[in-house]
Parts: C-alpha cells; sequence; structure tokens
C-alpha cells in the first residue's frame, strides 16, 4: 500500500464513524421527578409549607400546635 492509499482509506473511515455518530438518536432527557408541596394551618393560626424535596426546609410562621389542615399547594421539581 502506498501512502495516497493509505490516506484515503483512513479518510473513508472517518467519514463512516462521522456518518454513524451523525444518524445516533439522541440520548432522552430525563424527566424531572415532582415533589408535592403542602401548606397547613394549624388551630393556632399557624401555618406552614411542607416540601416532599429533601433539599427545601419546612417553613412556618410560628410555633405549631394541634392537629393541622393540609391542602397541596402544587409541585416542584427536586434536583
Amino acid at each position: 500500500m502506498n501512502q495516497s492509499t493509505k490516506a484515503r482509506i483512513f479518510i473513508l473511515l472517518l467519514a463512516a464513524l462521522t456518518t454513524l455518530f451523525a444518524l445516533m438518536p439522541p440520548q432522552p432527557v430525563q424527566a424531572c421527578p415532582a415533589y408535592e408541596i403542602e401548606d397547613c394551618v394549624y388551630p393556632n393560626g399557624v401555618t406552614c409549607r411542607y416540601h416532599e424535596c429533601p433539599k427545601h426546609q419546612t417553613t412556618c410562621n410560628g410555633l405549631p400546635s394541634g392537629t393541622p389542615t393540609c391542602y397541596s399547594a402544587g409541585l416542584e421539581c427536586c434536583v
């Protein structure tokens, strides 16, 4: 094999690999898991927001006491 034959084979292999990578399907995007947010109202008037996502802290406007009434306040992404 002479030098020009080796160069042609190299260019053909490079073109074949480039085409192969171009035809591969893209990787699927991973969906962000949704976590629920709950707002709770306690009998003593204190309200708290609870996050299922462990990255977020529970926030309250006082010291909760008694059995709360809770409702869903939405969903959040926890990354």
